[in-house]
């Protein structure tokens, strides 16, 4: 265990299954939690691959990472007595943390904190208890071993117990209440970066160069994991059909074997020498790559991994939001709740994810007409800034928190 910034009490603490810089909705929330001027215990678990997240020096958060975490994509999973061993280690971390900072409110990030946390509602003088939910975590398709099964099916047992749940989408939360039975208070906080007042200084176009791309060239990029269900074997395929001086650019964590599998699709397409992937940055730097970029791919469906996650995913994709904070024209996915966020507001087009012939359309021409592009670019940012920021999404629960910490105003 590694305790940082070693604070005496907490107004909040935060639980975490993994690292926090692994989620940015939660980063922010820790972030924006001090800058109201709340002290903030953050019990998480680490990893070298995640460089630590530098906050505001004037910002009153400890961090204590619990226990070490595996990275699943490139690592083989620790013998079964290592994961017993770190279950429990979490478990009585966070405990003890809660026991001896003696917080007013505790939030627990998806089922492996909640039941980290257990049913601290039992307690006589209980902290108020938030569950937030990153993904849609249903029994009857939870995947992952014995612990984290009866994780999920406490968190869906016990959901009607807590102060308040927060789901990013809110088909989300509505089919959560469906299929668990259970009704809870709700409320959406979607997946959205912290607000951009100033555009970063572009990285990717410097990277780019060095790879030799010509200067004038079309860039289609994606950030994130690089997995199925982002729909890459659709993208590659419709690659035939884009201009022949664009490139798609991809940065996030791949699996070795997925990232040689789509490179050998776009050597059989005759694209294989215009796909880069660029690798991880840390997520401080991260704007500063897609600011580069011509057109963003924020395109997910549920055709390949039999989840509802996918399926009902509009406001829990970061990066449909990220491309907005820079101006980034997005191409995404068809879906629930999708319209309102992308065509509605004019940020970008939908397309049938599994389609690369719509996919292929699209992109072409909306890289052929520039005009367009800017105009998008300019809602895009002026979208991010009035509606889909972090500061104004996570408003309404930092309200919540204000009031049971200080009481109403």
């Amino acid at each position: 265990m590694t305790v940082l910034s070693t604070i005496a009490t907490s107004d909040v603490v935060v639980v975490i299954r993994a690292p926090l810089e692994q989620y940015p909705p939660s980063l922010n929330q820790v972030a924006l939690l001090s800058r109201a001027g709340f002290r903030v215990t953050v019990v998480d678990t680490y990893h070298e691959d995640y460089k630590r997240y530098q906050f505001a020096p004037q910002d009153k958060i400890e961090r204590i990472h619990a226990v070490e975490h595996t990275q699943n994509h490139k690592q083989t999973a620790p013998p079964r007595w290592e994961r017993i061993r770190r279950a429990i280690s979490f478990r009585r971390c966070v405990r003890r943390t809660i026991a001896n900072r003696k917080p007013a409110v505790v939030i627990a990030y998806d089922p492996n904190a909640m039941i980290a946390v257990g049913k601290i509602w039992q307690k006589q003088d209980a902290p108020k208890l938030i569950w937030h939910y990153h993904e849609l975590f249903l029994p009857e398709q939870s995947g992952g071993g014995f612990f984290t099964k009866r994780a999920v099916q406490f968190a869906a047992n016990n959901c009607q117990h807590t102060d308040l749940v927060v789901f990013p989408d809110r088909a989300r939360s509505r089919v959560y209440k469906e299929k668990t039975n259970r009704d809870f208070n709700e409320l959406i906080v979607m997946n959205c970066p912290a607000r951009l007042d100033n555009l970063p200084n572009n990285r990717l176009g410097p990277r780019l160069a060095e790879l030799n791309v010509p200067t004038n060239t079309k860039v289609v990029f994606f950030q994130g994991w690089i997995g199925p269900s982002r729909c890459f074997e659709a993208i590659v395929e419709s690659m035939k059909r884009w201009p022949t001086d664009s490139v798609l650019v991809l940065i996030g964590p791949v699996s070795d074997q997925y990232r040689i599998s789509l490179q050998d699709l776009g050597d059989q397409v005759g694209v294989g020498s215009r796909i880069f992937f660029l690798g991880t940055v840390p997520y401080q730097e991260l704007m500063s790559w897609t600011v580069g970029a011509d057109l963003g791919l924020a395109i997910v469906s549920d055709s390949v991994e039999k989840d509802l996650s996918w399926k009902f995913s509009a406001g829990a994709v970061n990066k449909r939001f990220e491309y907005m904070a820079v101006g980034v024209p997005q191409i995404a996915n068809q879906g629930p709740g999708m319209q309102e966020i992308i065509e509605d507001t004019g940020v970008g087009r939908l397309v049938d994810p599994n389609s690369p012939q719509e996919i292929g359309t699209e992109i072409c021409e909306l890289l052929s007409h520039e005009g367009e592009c800017e105009q998008v670019s300019v809602r895009a940012r002026s979208v991010h800034e009035s509606k889909y920021c972090y500061e104004r999404q996570f408003q309404p629960l930092l309200d919540r928190v204000q009031t049971w910490i200080q009481g109403p105003k």
